[in-house]
């Protein structure tokens, strides 16, 4: 039993991964929030949306009112820093901070700084795609970083999606339990 065992934790591993809430991409951490995959860089700071998403093999959502409609709230605001593991935000009308971490020493790689700043100006958007506040610091004292909404489309179509791989994963543990069982009965009768 110990070897059906072992599959099982195995498995459960593997599913977990493939089903979970945090998606790796590419040199990115992302999380879905109302509607969009938002993302940050955990190797960069000072880099606005544009290089945000490419470093996730992606670019930004097209639409700014999308991308300003998705966090224009404290609500939505919320519960993005909130996916993010962080407990606080700013809102204002910022020019850039549609989202931002906060300013302070970042590591490299490293994770957000809180409150998260988001952007009551509808402006924001189209002026964080190639801009942001500290623009260009790197990791380290006074710096920061992006949160942005990336597409997240895999540069290469032999990549199945998320919900594809959480399917064959499942089917993989569902044919490799059925065999297991059958080997055990097989060995068991005389």
């Amino acid at each position: 039993m110990s070897l059906l065992y072992s599959r099982l934790v195995a498995g459960a591993i593997v599913a977990t991964l493939a089903l979970g809430g945090e998606i790796a991409w590419a040199n990115g951490v992302c999380h879905s929030v109302n509607g969009l995959n938002w993302c940050y860089n955990p190797d960069q700071c000072g880099e606005p949306c544009n290089q945000v998403c490419a470093d996730a093999g992606s670019v930004p959502v097209a639409d700014d009112a999308v991308w300003f409609a998705a966090q224009d709230t404290l609500a939505e605001c919320q519960a993005i820093a909130t996916a993010f593991g962080v407990a606080t935000v700013d809102f204002a009308s910022s020019t850039y901070a549609c989202l931002e971490d906060s300013f302070g020493t970042h590591s490299s790689p490293g994770g957000l700084l809180g409150p998260i700043d988001c952007s009551s100006s509808s402006e924001c958007p189209a002026n964080h795609r190639t801009n942001m506040d500290q623009n260009g610091t790197s990791c380290g004292n006074e710096s920061r970083r992006s949160i942005c909404p990336c597409q997240l489309a895999p540069a290469s179509t032999s990549a199945p999606a998320i919900g594809t791989m959480g399917l064959i994963v499942c089917t993989g543990l569902m044919l490799l339990l059925g065999v297991t069982r059958l080997k055990y009965r097989h060995i068991e009768r005389p």
